[in-house]
């Protein structure tokens, strides 16, 4: 019977062995085709990166101020001001002499001068030197000319043919008319002297036009006796749509 059980125990031990031994090949056998299986992953390990460079800074010396030189201080010394004495010079003065006063003399009487009578003067007469007669006929002055009266010429007489006036463009597009009445002074060379409107036509560009007309003028000078005369004269001109001039 003891053997027995020890056969049954020393068999049971062998086969919990044999159980774990197996047990333990499958799981080895299983981690291997585990293995099999997955990727093969290989470890790189990087080289560890360089530091990065650092600048070293210079750091700003300080620079420590200069100290204040301090000048003692001089004390001014005071100036004594010594007075000055003036002298003062009294100048003698000199003393003026007191006369005791003279006695009156009587003085002699003078006889009174006797005035002679002066005779009567006259009204004082303006001399007047008259020329004498050799003087006045030797210098004697030029008899002047008899004054040429202005006369007065109806009809003048032209040197040229005399221009028409300008009818100006805006008195026409405005329908404008009129009568400018001019007169004309002339010398004994018939050149003009003045020249004036003595009428006006009321409308200012037409009296204009006949001013500037009458002025280009030259007449003939005017003759009285054969001989050449002032002489005055008035022109009418008048300005029409329909008139001729």
């Amino acid at each position: 019977m003891l053997r027995f059980s020890l056969y049954f125990l020393v068999s049971l031990a062998l086969h919990a062995m044999a159980s774990l031994f197996l047990r333990e090949s499958v799981v080895e056998a299983g981690r291997a085709q585990d293995l099999a299986k997955q990727p093969a992953v290989m470890l790189i390990q990087l080289p560890p990166a360089p530091a990065p460079a650092t600048v070293a800074m210079a750091q700003p010396v300080a620079v420590e101020p200069a100290k204040p030189v301090v000048e003692p201080v001089v004390a001014p010394t005071p100036t004594v001001v010594k007075p000055l004495l003036v002298e003062r010079k009294v100048e003698s003065r000199p003393l003026a002499k007191v006369t005791p006063p003279q006695k009156p003399q009587p003085q002699k009487a003078t006889p009174p001068k006797q005035v002679e009578p002066k005779a009567a003067l006259g009204p004082e007469l303006a001399k007047v030197e008259l020329p004498s007669a050799a003087t006045s006929a030797g210098q004697a002055a030029p008899t002047p000319a008899p004054a040429v009266k202005e006369v007065f010429s109806n009809k003048p007489s032209y040197l040229q043919p005399p221009t028409q006036p300008h009818y100006p463009n805006l008195a026409k597009r405005r329908n404008q008319q009129g009568v400018v009445v001019l007169e004309v002074r002339l010398d004994e060379r018939g050149q003009q002297r003045a020249l004036q409107i003595v009428r006006s036509s009321g409308v200012e560009s037409l009296d204009e036009a006949a001013l500037e007309a009458v002025a280009d003028w030259h007449f003939r000078p005017e003759t009285v006796d054969g001989r050449a005369v002032p002489s005055r004269v008035q022109i009418p001109i008048e300005f029409a749509l329909t008139a001729s001039r």
